[in-house]
């Protein structure tokens, strides 16, 4: 589907464009579409990782250890 992180990168903008751009729905709405942006990108980064080799548990750690960095970064 995808063939890089910037491919997913550039899809994920335009569908969060679209959601933002609809004047005529509900705050409720647009938050329904972006969140349902958000998880493709997830399922397609998820599909991207494992077509590379990448396993579950070598991910989840790449995660924790992104969110703890990111922890620290708030921290300074």
């Amino acid at each position: 589907m995808f063939d890089s992180p910037n491919d997913l990168l550039r899809h994920h903008k335009r569908i969060s464009l679209v959601t933002e751009h609809r004047d005529n729905e509900s705050e409720e709405e647009r938050l329904r579409c972006q969140s349902y942006a958000d998880y493709v990108l997830a399922r397609a980064t998820a599909r991207m990782l494992l077509d590379h080799g990448i396993e579950h548990d070598e991910f989840m750690y790449a995660m924790c250890d992104e969110l703890e960095h990111r922890g620290s970064l708030d921290e300074e």
